[in-house]
């Protein structure tokens, strides 16, 4: 809409208003790692970074892109930021299932990391034979790789935390942080260094919520690290391999849900004063491959009594309660 009402002339910048790579452009709405959905900066910088990875796959007007997230992801800025940039097409809402293997994908930027049946099924269902820009390698499962020589200079590191409060284990006689061994859950953190665009935390639009993603004196005194609220583990060779969330949000078909804000709506629907939302794994392939959608079962109760349930009356269980 606003650019349907920018017209047709070019917009006026005055001498010294120039944006510079470190002024905002956008803000993306995000759960983070704790609470409701919050504004994240996102600068010049940040976006001239995304527009640079079209650059990996050699992105031209030829080309289509297909962009699998919701533009509230930043990931899910790529296809339409290169629209812009290359004037490549960019699809965002596919649903044609008879056209699922008429492509010619050539190329898949990700790098969050799938299970190993859900990428193996992905790419026969598909007809996929694509690489991956930041899983080179096709490593299933894992979502990035850093060679064992260059992990201990590297910016992004896996550190211990507390299980309950989530807070960095230090260790006694430095008071740094312990970094994880090879197949040890930690947290991801990289390092903010301001004088690298790249490397910089835009953080959010209230400084409390930043400051509470910024550990500092981590490895030496004045360092500071971004706390990514992701808990993942590393491989003897490299590999990483996401885990689950910390804090209060849980990750639910790629999404970050806020069980802080689950809570409130329960808590104002029935009148309860307080309630505990969780995410849980739910073992339910057997099902999926037996049962169509509208038969899938949505809770399954499991009663481990002496008294059980009472079967008598029509074929129907009666409700215990």
């Amino acid at each position: 809409h606003c650019l349907l009402n920018a017209g047709k002339e070019p917009t006026v910048v005055f001498q010294g208003q120039e944006p510079n790579f470190t002024d905002p452009v956008l803000y993306l709405f995000t759960s983070g790692t704790t609470g409701v959905p919050k504004a994240v900066l996102i600068s010049h910088g940040r976006l001239y970074f995304i527009t640079s990875i079209a650059s990996a796959v050699k992105l031209s007007m030829k080309d289509v892109s297909y962009s699998a997230v919701p533009m509230y992801h930043v990931v899910g800025l790529f296809g339409p930021v290169w629209s812009l940039c290359y004037g490549t097409p960019s699809v965002l809402v596919v649903n044609q299932p008879e056209l699922e293997r008429s492509h010619t994908l050539r190329a898949m930027i990700g790098g969050g990391g799938l299970r190993a049946d859900v990428w193996s099924g992905f790419k026969t269902r598909f007809g996929i034979k694509s690489f991956w820009i930041l899983n080179l390698e096709e490593k299933v499962e894992a979502c990035g790789y850093i060679p064992i020589w260059l992990q201990p200079i590297h910016p992004i590191q896996l550190v211990k935390t507390n299980e309950f409060t989530g807070e960095i284990l230090r260790d006694n006689a430095t008071g740094f942080a312990i970094q994880c061994d090879d197949d040890e859950p930690g947290e991801l953190i990289g390092k903010i260094v301001n004088g690298i665009p790249m490397m910089r935390f835009e953080g959010y639009t209230e400084k409390e919520a930043t400051e509470k993603k910024i550990a500092r004196n981590v490895f030496k005194k004045g360092d500071k690290y971004f706390l990514s609220g992701d808990c993942l583990t590393r491989d003897k060779y490299g590999y990483f391999y996401f885990q689950d969330r910390l804090g209060d949000t849980f990750r639910w078909k790629g999404e970050n849900v806020a069980t802080t804000m689950v809570e409130g709506v329960i808590s104002k629907l029935t009148g309860m004063q307080n309630n505990v939302v969780y995410g849980v794994k739910i073992p339910a392939e057997g099902l999926k491959q037996s049962l169509p959608k509208y038969a899938m079962p949505m809770f399954i109760r499991i009663v481990n009594d002496e008294r059980g349930l009472d079967m008598r009356g029509p074929s129907k269980s009666k409700n215990e309660g």
